[in-house]
């Protein structure tokens, strides 16, 4: 066989090998594209979960506050302000009411007037938890922080017959005094909001206290005791009773009504200190009188307090008085 037979005969077996391979190949079938009808949407990618085990559950941290039923919560039987070797607060706390009236806590105001020699005397027998102060309502804050910067006996208490008050004016005041009074009373000297609910309004003074490092006593007068001492005492340091009328009317019905007082305050908060008012801004106050009354209450109260005036006869009852209370 010639060469150029055997180079035809290769290369139409090549092209016969070619046209079978695309006789085998299929071809892909065109549809044809109508555009009045959407395109079908692409198949989505499976997006994969994690297995329980793999999923981070963050710690839960329930609030003991949160717990609580968001109605109105039941009163609590026992008031529990924090103890003073935990905020620093002196003589608050529990102690038993003396039965000696040298052992009673004196507390005294500041009048407006006589100022300096008002201190002075109260500096002559003041101890440790014997207090000073004044009624916030009747004073110059300028004034009340220039003399209870001389106090070196004893402590200083702010009183005010509103917590939004005391509030407002918390920066003139409280970095003076050791205690904050707060004179709840039912007249217009205490907003309605406060005495709508007296209990919360206790509750939120004492907190008020505490943020300023403060003890916290409620002084409210007869009125507000009948109706409301234990809402008030629940969240009290101390309860100043404030009943002058009462004890100058009628001595008998004025030591029944303490006790009957002291028996309620104490039921809800044992540790709360009873104070009990006395007078000394009148001329028919007479000191041997009230030091009389007084005698009737030990065992019931822990400390009196001794409401003064300017005037030198005021003055000297209150003398007479505090030298008969602490007579050896």
């Amino acid at each position: 066989m010639s060469q150029n037979k055997l180079l035809n005969k290769i290369i139409l077996l090549t092209s016969l090998l070619l046209l079978v391979a695309c006789v085998a190949t299929p071809t892909p079938t065109e549809v044809p594209v109508n555009p009045t009808e959407p395109k079908p949407s692409p198949t989505p990618t499976q997006i994969v979960s994690p297995t329980p085990e793999a999923v981070w559950t963050p710690e839960v941290i329930v609030s003991p506050i949160a717990t609580e039923p968001a109605d109105t919560p039941e009163p609590t039987s026992t008031a529990e302000p924090l103890p003073p070797e935990e905020t620093g607060i002196q003589c608050i706390g529990a102690r038993t009411a003396p039965d000696n009236t040298q052992d009673l806590i004196i507390q005294i105001n500041l009048p407006r007037k006589a100022q300096a020699q008002t201190l002075a005397y109260f500096q002559e027998f003041a101890r440790p938890c014997d207090a000073i102060g004044v009624l916030g309502r009747f004073t110059d804050p300028v004034s009340w922080r220039e003399n209870m910067s001389q106090l070196s006996t004893g402590l200083a208490f702010y009183s005010m017959p509103s917590l939004a008050e005391a509030k407002e004016t918390a920066e003139t005041w409280t970095d003076t005094a050791d205690w904050f009074a707060y004179e709840i009373v039912l007249s217009d000297h205490t907003p309605e909001s406060e005495k709508s609910d007296p209990a919360e309004t206790s509750r939120q003074a004492l907190e008020f206290a505490r943020a300023h490092n403060l003890a916290y006593m409620v002084t409210p007068g007869r009125p507000a005791s009948r109706k409301y001492a234990a809402d008030l005492a629940q969240y009290a340091d101390a309860y100043g009773l404030q009943a002058y009328g009462q004890m100058r009317d009628s001595p008998e019905t004025f030591v029944e009504f303490v006790k009957s007082i002291s028996t309620r305050i104490r039921a809800v908060n044992p540790d709360i200190l009873f104070f009990v008012a006395v007078s000394t801004d009148l001329p028919t106050d007479v000191p041997e009188e009230t030091y009389e009354i007084i005698t009737r209450l030990l065992g019931e109260i822990d400390g009196v307090f001794i409401r003064i005036s300017e005037q030198p006869e005021s003055l000297e009852k209150l003398q007479t008085l505090v030298n008969l209370l602490r007579k050896e």
